[in-house]
């Protein structure tokens, strides 16, 4: 234990600065009023007492910055850094107003709405709803849309208005800017203004978890959570989504990132993949367990070792695995340099990319014959492995999670580059580009992204070890973009740590059914969805759907309609109504 905290502190003391505020969470999801801190209780037994837990709590942020910074993770501090277009569904309850008023006086509305918010923001009106009925913004009466979360639904006098507010500003300051110039409002309508909430509507509960990095549901009823102490733990969730029996099932002694169900588990024989690796800076020391069991008891055994990862203070390696068609298990498989090159004297990396990095692969672990020794100690960082581990596709920088979809495709976050990571493109732009790079080649900051992740494509992260040289669409090498080079879907955000990702599958809200909800754990701290088109090769749009009261989410599940999200300290249950 005293090893690992002064290895944090040395890895990480220079990352302090880099730590954002820890935000007051709120009951609610939106930014809520007079939200005061939770003071904690002073503990029993004088000085020592203390002294113990201010130690145990320096060890906590030592991990925490060690995680955050460098534990497969991109992010950066600045929440305010908006720099893609953010829709946010605003409804506006009154009293006083009738249904004529309403529709007569929208465009009054919606210029009210822009005049309040300052930035540039186009403004639109959905429908509004007054008691049972509902209306189009012109007055004609209309069925409610499913994904109105109508406040005032159940009251004879007062109206909801459904509004649509797209611009470089967040949901959050919309809302609060909105509430500021409430009299606006009251002025156009004639009546009063009672609230204003984002859309949907949803209440919270949470449970104490530290560090929980990835989840998975069992036949079981029971959420299965590992977090990067190790440990992998069992909750379970009654109908209030509150917690009612919790427990660790295991222990593994490695920092773990994520975590999956076999397709053949049962409820009385749970079987679970789980990936991460060891806290030794080594470049071979990625791994995924197989576990199996019911209740407290589970076996582990290791099934894949000698996965790669860097070896600085920026942990890229093994994270996101999902099993998709025919029991083929999938991992991501982070870069292990910064942009493709390795820099001299670089800290942060301190590695070159080698064969199973930068890629997703797959592993058919089911199948007797397989081999899931990659590497052992001895070997060198660019040999062939041994292992019988196959490449789904290539060209990714740090993909923390991805989704498998209903409609068969697999989409994914990839972090993007930021300038203090100090990388280098390949000198070279086709083969062969082994060797350092040029540090002035550094490509700056660069988007979060997502993918639409197909066999045998390239994303554009070089690998020099499979002549894989050019640098995304090649232009900032001179050079003719790849063939099987596929651009992103959309871009997420600067510095935006895009992590946790998957399918909404329930049709509880119609507007989210089969779109992909996901994390940002730096810019934004929020829970966005990306809206697919119906051959789910493109990106309609990106709507936040909630922010206030997260600090540094990470994983995302969602299970019967409601939304289950870890930070690093504990696992918030979203409730949504829609």
């Amino acid at each position: 234990l005293k090893l690992q905290f002064l290895y944090f502190i040395d890895s990480y003391s220079d990352n302090l600065k880099k730590m954002p505020e820890m935000k007051t969470v709120s009951e609610g999801v939106g930014d809520a009023p007079n939200n005061e801190p939770i003071e904690p209780e002073t503990p029993s037994g004088g000085n020592s007492n203390i002294l113990i837990i201010a130690i145990l709590v320096a060890l906590a942020v030592c991990i925490a910055i060690g995680f955050g910074v460098g534990y497969g993770v991109d992010w950066d501090d600045d929440d305010d850094n908006i720099t893609t277009n953010v829709t946010t569904e605003v409804i506006l309850t009154m009293e006083g107003v009738t249904s004529a008023t309403a529709a007569s006086k929208m465009s009054q509305v919606l210029a009210a709405v822009k005049q309040a918010v300052v930035v540039p923001v186009t403004a639109t009106c959905r429908q509004f709803c007054m008691g049972s009925e509902c209306f189009d913004c012109d007055g004609t009466p209309v069925a409610a849309l499913n994904a109105f979360a109508r406040t005032a639904s159940t009251l004879s006098t007062p109206i909801d208005i459904y509004l649509m507010v797209v611009g470089m500003i967040s949901t959050t300051e919309v809302l609060q800017k909105v509430r500021d110039n409430s009299y606006v409002f009251q002025t156009v309508l004639g009546g009063k203004l009672l609230a204003v909430n984002n859309n949907p509507s949803t209440s919270t509960k949470e449970h104490m978890l530290s560090f929980g990095t990835s989840m998975t549901w069992g036949p079981d009823g029971r959420m299965y959570v590992v977090n990067a102490f190790g440990e992998v733990a069992a909750l379970q969730y009654n109908s209030s989504l509150d917690v009612t029996s919790s427990e660790v099932v295991k222990n593994l002694g490695q920092q773990l990132t994520g975590i999956t169900l076999h397709p053949g588990s049962t409820a009385s024989n749970i079987v679970l993949y789980v990936s991460g690796f060891g806290y030794a800076t080594k470049h071979n020391t990625g791994s995924v367990w197989k576990l199996n069991g019911t209740g407290s008891n589970f076996d582990s055994m290791v099934a894949i070792s000698g996965l790669p990862r860097s070896t600085g203070s920026i942990r890229h390696g093994v994270s996101g695995i999902h099993f998709g068609a025919n029991n083929i298990l999938y991992i991501s498989s982070g870069g292990l340099t910064a942009s493709g090159a390795p820099v001299q004297n670089d800290t942060k990396f301190s590695t070159t990319e080698v064969p199973l990095s930068t890629a997703i692969l797959t592993a058919d672990v089911d199948n007797e014959n397989f081999n899931g020794v990659c590497y052992d100690d001895t070997a060198e960082p660019d040999a062939e492995p041994n292992c019988t581990l196959g490449i789904h596709a290539t060209g990714f920088r740090n993909v923390f999670d991805f989704a498998i979809h209903s409609n068969g495709k697999m989409y994914a976050n990839d972090n993007g580059h930021q300038k203090e990571d100090g990388g280098a493109i390949p000198t070279s732009g086709t083969a062969p580009c082994g060797g350092f790079g040029d540090p002035d080649s550094n490509p700056d900051d660069q988007q979060d992204i997502l993918l639409n992740v197909k066999q045998g494509k390239y994303y554009g992260h070089p690998n020099p070890t499979r002549d894989e040289c050019t640098y995304y669409d090649g232009s900032k090498q001179g050079v003719a973009t790849p063939a099987n080079f596929v651009p992103a879907m959309a871009n997420l955000g600067m510095r935006a740590s895009a992590n946790g990702i998957t399918e909404y599958t329930s049709t509880k809200c119609a507007s989210l059914h089969k779109n992909l909800i996901f994390v940002r754990y730096a810019t934004g701290d929020d829970v966005m969805m990306a809206q697919l088109s119906a051959d789910g090769e493109s990106v309609v749009k990106i709507t936040r759907l909630f922010s206030g009261g997260l600090v540094d989410p990470l994983a995302i599940s969602e299970k019967d309609g409601n939304i289950f999200v870890t930070t690093f300290s504990k696992i918030i249950a979203f409730k949504l109504v829609c």
